[in-house]
């Protein structure tokens, strides 16, 4: 399974035309500064800058910033929701840059989980997209039309907006 879900994200699910800013051979996590706009919930973002300039994390952090020393492909991971949190944070596709955003319901009021914090890190897989119009083979689903979402399996929170190196453990339908 993580053989083929490494498979389609290589294949099937990386953005197309769009030319990163931020060149993979040379991406350095370290270089990635987050910085929160706004003064309440509504109107607050999450806006990343790489050596000092603006970027997308969804568009513009590299999707594999390489390997372990084994050859296992490294994915980078943009963390949205730290475990032990419940606001419902999301990279927010139609904003310039993309900040990260809290998610809202039709009727515009702030989402949140609704069952207690967060028991994982949450976030998505930089520069991924899950077409509504491709079926997935086992569910017959297609995709939600965002990133790809991770499940960080760590004990620490992820500080919200940084990027992480992971490796693919499995996937969920």
């Amino acid at each position: 399974a993580v053989r083929r879900c490494l498979a389609g994200l290589s294949m099937g699910m990386v953005m197309g035309s769009y030319e990163p800013k931020i060149e993979a051979s040379t991406f350095d996590p370290a270089l990635v500064a987050v910085s929160e706009i706004g003064d309440t919930a509504e109107t607050m973002r999450l806006v990343m800058t790489y050596g000092g300039d603006p970027v997308s994390p969804w568009h513009d952090v590299p999707f594999s910033p390489g390997a372990t020393a084994d050859g296992t492909p490294l994915l980078s991971f943009v963390c949205e929701i730290p475990v032990g949190t419940r606001a419902k944070m999301e990279i927010h596709k139609s904003y310039e840059n993309n900040p990260i955003v809290q998610d809202r319901h039709k009727d515009g009021t702030l989402r949140a989980y609704a069952y207690g914090e967060s028991i994982v890190n949450y976030g998505a897989i930089a520069q991924t997209w899950e077409d509504p119009r491709a079926k997935d083979p086992d569910t017959a689903l297609g995709g939600d039309n965002d990133p790809v979402d991770v499940l960080q399996l760590n004990a620490r929170p992820c500080p919200r907006g940084t990027v992480q190196r992971v490796r693919v453990l499995g996937a969920l339908a």
